[in-house]
């Protein structure tokens, strides 16, 4: 008990905070210019809690900044939900408690644009005592920042995620086809996915989102040829406006010209496919944040405004 006593004692909330908010930030300069601190508060801290458990917490890259360790990841999942039971525990016996806090919502960068804006200043409305702050991250990477606890929460869509994680959907997205204005298939109305044969095709350079593309290409009996892999969704669509290949999505913005002021064609898709939900993913852990609990709720509301408008 002796051993337990000191070692509470040598624990401080600021250290605890100070870990955490490094790992947000990715290296300590930012997290103390966050924080409004000095860089060597931060760093103090972080090596007294590493001293207190014999173990490192970060690994540090010159010039890099610094990414948690193995250990340090289940430190830093237990000291956010530490620090959520605290803001809770605060604001016990004041019921008109608005929630505060940061939130991370990490979202896929194919839906960005058209989500983050509208939801963010929603967000800000609904929820002003809770600081937002976003990450946008190819389709692979949702599942490695929930379970690292870089993020909160996170919008994409119903691919490649792992068992226990929550998930609530927001909306169903159907594919189109898209292709240039002076295209063959433009003036078609519709298009088939046997269209894309022997037609190049203009590919986001995403294992999932790739996988599911040739997927649903081969299931219905079509060898997709690939004319190129991108990674940018702007350079898929200039692509496809200047006539180098046809492109499957599931974004399609309100505008109809490319990047570079192309006009561009989007086809609805006339085979039977699926819909794909597009999703709010949290940890079940979470769940126990205030600030996590109010910032989902207001995403959920966000997606049923936007629902109403469009009806």
């Amino acid at each position: 008990m002796d051993i337990l006593h000191k070692k509470i004692r040598s624990l401080t909330l600021k250290q605890i905070a100070y870990a955490v908010a490094t790992a947000d930030a990715g290296n300590v300069s930012m997290a103390a210019r966050r924080l409004n601190v000095s860089q060597p508060a931060i760093s103090a801290a972080i090596q007294a809690l590493e001293d207190l458990f014999g173990h490192r917490i970060f690994t540090r890259h010159p010039g890099q900044g610094v990414a948690p360790t193995s250990f340090g990841l289940t430190v830093l999942a237990e000291a956010r939900t530490l620090l959520a039971q605290v803001e809770s525990f605060s604001s016990l016996g004041d019921s008109s408690a608005a929630p505060r806090g940061q939130v991370v919502l990490c979202c896929y960068r194919g839906l960005a644009p058209h989500i983050l804006p509208g939801l963010l200043r929603h967000m800000e409305r609904r929820i002003p005592g809770v600081v937002v702050r976003f990450l946008e991250v190819d389709l692979d990477e949702v599942p490695v920042r929930l379970q690292q606890d870089n993020a909160d929460m996170a919008i994409t869509y119903n691919l490649g995620l792992d068992d226990g994680l929550e998930t609530q959907t927001l909306y169903a997205a159907t594919p189109y086809l898209l292709c240039a204005a002076d295209h063959d298939l433009a003036l078609r109305g519709t298009a088939s996915l046997r269209d894309l044969q022997d037609q190049p095709l203009i590919l986001l350079d995403q294992p999932t989102s790739a996988q599911h593309m040739i997927g649903l290409l081969k299931g219905h009996g079509v060898e997709p040829r690939i004319a190129a892999r991108v990674s940018d969704y702007e350079l898929q669509r200039s692509l496809v406006a200047h006539g180098f290949g046809l492109a499957l999505t599931y974004t399609v913005p309100n505008t109809g010209t490319s990047y570079n002021g192309l006009p561009l064609v989007a086809l609805p898709i006339d085979n039977p496919l699926p819909s794909e939900r597009v999703l709010l993913v949290r940890t079940v852990q979470s769940r126990y944040h205030p600030a996590v609990a109010a910032a989902h709720d207001a995403v959920l509301d966000w997606a049923r405004t936007e629902r109403r408008a469009q009806v």
